[in-house]
């Protein structure tokens, strides 16, 4: 039997909420994939300089559906935790999924570059786990 794929994702919310909002995500993505390893809640300022700071999570996963669809699926869970074009141009983020690493391909360069996913995906790298959310 060959080793499981490694997949990445990245979760953020900036709301007042946010430490409540991450860890319901991370229970809704369960029915959708494996939670491997979870990072610790962490905080990181928001880039836009429009909003509030994030809060983050980086999860490694073993993905019930292929990339396409869960993507979809993710999607629709940010706007069923409230995300729509509006919050978003008013800096406000309920909820942002990303998949940043799939088949143990970087899929979205630029975010996997970024320090607020750095920050997670180390942790997770190195073994560091969440046992419980902050």
């Amino acid at each position: 039997m060959s080793e499981p794929l490694r997949y990445v994702l990245c979760l953020g919310s900036n709301t007042p909420d946010c430490r409540e909002i991450i860890p319901r995500a991370v229970e809704a993505l369960a029915c959708l994939c494996h939670i491997e390893i979870e990072s610790a809640l962490y905080e990181s300022p928001d880039e836009s300089g429009l909003g509030a700071p994030y809060l983050n999570q980086v999860v490694a996963v073993t993905p019930r559906l292929g990339y396409g669809e869960l993507c979809a699926r993710l999607k629709a869970l940010e706007i069923e935790f409230g995300r729509n074009d509006r919050s978003k141009a008013a800096g406000i983020m309920p909820l942002d999924v990303d998949v940043i690493i799939w088949d143990y391909e970087v899929v979205d360069p630029y975010q996997f570059s970024r320090r607020y996913f750095r920050i997670g995906y180390n942790a997770i790298s190195c073994g560091e786990k969440s046992d419980s959310p902050e």
